[in-house]
């Protein structure tokens, strides 16, 4: 899977934090040598920090 095919899978799956930051977060890991599960610790974070921040970007009605 390529990183476009990656960021459409995890878009589809409605993971937009971290389909946002894979490029940046893919760069830092190899600039870094992240090990495979910091980077998913990682990912997750995004995602989960995206959620957490969204009800603050909705305008109330």
């Amino acid at each position: 899977m390529n990183l476009a095919e990656l960021d459409r899978a995890l878009r589809s799956l409605r993971l937009s934090g971290m389909a946002d930051l894979l490029g940046a977060r893919l760069r830092h890991a190899q600039a870094e040598q992240l090990r495979p599960l910091d980077l998913i610790a990682m990912r997750i974070n995004d995602e989960f920090q995206r959620r957490q921040d969204r009800p603050l970007e909705r305008p109330r009605v």
